[in-house]
This record gives structure tokens, sequence and C-alpha cells, in this order.
């Protein structure tokens, strides 16, 4: 039985996505056979050769489903490496091909990030070991990669300095929440003491025989209820930070539509209290305002 590196070229092939026949010709034979043979020279024609077989769907004459399974198959690296020298050819496919291997794998991926250098190497002619550019401007080889490296270095340090002004900002972002959530854990651990000198206090009343049940019932409830807001306070502030901390990188319309859902009900809820509670923020004697939710 033949090793599937060993499969013949078949004239018709079966297309995977479609059901179609796929007729080949003999030209096409020749292309592939071509490009695998070029895999074995230099980076820049393996990822011309792979965008050949990618773009032209060559990889079905080796009874392969994708480009991902022919590249698993036939080629000696991964479908990742693979991609990242597809890309570069994608991006520069107008460049000589001498002019493009004066620079390593990586400094090719950094310069597919910059459009205007990317487009400088693209349109660039090489003559006589010098580069010709496309405004006309004439410079030695040399002179030429080496201005193309310091613009290269150039974006790498802005996207370096970008980078650290994020990290800059989460920083000082965890440092506020800390702050907080230390501020939050001061007022539990008065909350808790207060308490228990409310429960101290009870427990002293509920001997005596001469208080009334009902001063006792209410002071009951309001430690409830006192108790209730100490509660309250630190972990709707803590729930409100969590939203507040989202990247904003992450939202799109569906994630600001939820946001702004969540703003709609707890906007609600507030009014809906503050209402509820306004005849015990006002002041007689002072002008009431509308605004007036503290007691001054």
């Amino acid at each position: 039985m033949a090793k599937k590196k060993d499969v013949v070229l078949a004239d018709s092939v079966k297309d995977p996505e479609t059901g179609k026949l796929i007729h080949f010709s003999e030209e096409e034979k020749r292309d592939l056979l071509f490009c695998e043979r070029q895999m074995k020279v230099g980076f820049m024609q393996i990822a011309i050769a792979l965008k050949t077989i990618r773009d032209r769907r060559l990889y079905l004459l080796r009874e392969c489903d994708s480009m991902r399974a022919y590249v698993e198959e036939y080629v000696q690296f991964s479908y990742r490496h693979a991609h990242r020298l597809m890309h570069l050819a994608d991006t520069f496919g107008d460049a000589k091909t001498d002019l493009l291997e004066s620079f390593s794998q990586d400094t090719l991926l950094a310069i597919a990030q910059n459009p205007a250098v990317a487009s400088d190497l693209n349109g660039a002619d090489v003559v006589d070991g010098e580069v010709r550019l496309p405004d006309g401007e004439v410079l030695p080889l040399e002179e030429f990669t080496a201005r193309i490296r310091r613009e290269i270095q150039k974006s790498a340090e802005k996207k370096e300095e970008k980078l650290q002004r994020r990290i800059d900002t989460i920083a000082a972002e965890v440092k506020t929440k800390n702050e907080a959530l230390a501020h939050y854990e001061r007022l539990v651990a008065d909350g808790n003491e207060r308490e228990k000198r409310l429960e101290e206090t009870i427990e002293s009343l509920s001997v005596r025989k001469d208080l009334d049940a009902h001063i006792l019932a209410y002071i009951t409830h309001k430690k409830d209820a006192v108790r209730l807001i100490a509660d309250c306070t630190p972990a709707a502030l803590e729930l409100l930070g969590r939203v507040d901390g989202i990247p904003r990188d992450l939202v799109d319309a569906e994630l600001a539509g939820q946001v702004s859902f969540f703003l709609a009900a707890v906007e609600a809820a507030v009014t809906r209290i503050r209402e509820s509670f306004r005849p015990f923020f006002w002041i007689p004697g002072e002008t009431e305002r509308p605004d007036d939710v503290v007691p001054r």
C-alpha cells in the first residue's frame, strides 16, 4: 500500500466542500511539484509556494481536504508557522524576493504591521545594489534596509510605550481598588463593632421589666436595618466597581446593550429608594431641593 506522501497526482479530484469534480491540468500538476521543490529553498520562496498552493487549492491534488491538512502531512513545520509565511506572501506579493531576503522573518512580520513601510518595500526596485523607491528616491541597499529597521524599531518602541501606559493604568486601578477594599473592610469592622455594642444594649434592656416590648422590638428592627445598610454598601460598591473595571476593548454592541440595561435597572432602583425615603431627608425651615438626598 502506498504511503500518503507517495500519492499519484490524479487528473480529477472531488471537491470536499461542494462535492463537485475538479479537473486539474498537467500544468497545474507541474506547478504543485515546482512549489513543493521551492519549499526546500529560502523562506520567501516557501511563503510564495504555500500561498500558491492555498490560493489555487492545489492541495486537493494530494488528497487533502484543506490547506491545514496539507501542511500537517507534507510540510516540515507547524501550520501556525505556515500561516505566518503565507501572511508574508500576501503582504509582500509585489516585492522583490532578493530585497525581502535582506530581512529576517520576524522583521518582515513587523513591517507587515506598518502599511506605510510595507508599501515602500512592495514598490521598491533593486538595480546594481541600489534601491529605487516609488517616489523616485534612490538609496544604497544597505542604507535602505537600515532605514527600514530604524522605522520598525521606532514602531516597536511606540507599542512598548503604549503597553507600558496600559500596565501603569491597570496598576493604578488595582491600587485604587485595593485601597477601596481596605476602606470597605474597615467599614465592615466598624459595623460589626457597632452591632456588637447594640446587641449588648438590647440584651441588657431585655431583662428590664419596666421596658415597653414595643420599644425593644423597635430597637431590634432598627439594628437589623442598620446591619442591612452596612452589608449592602460595600457589596453594591464592589459590584459597580467590577462593572466599571470591564476592559473597554471588549465592548461591542451586545456588551454595550447589557451595560445600558444594567445602568437603567440600577438607576430605577436608586430612584425608587430615593423617592421612598425623600420625606425623611427634608429638614423643616429649609428650602427643599429635588436633589437633596443627604441630610445637611
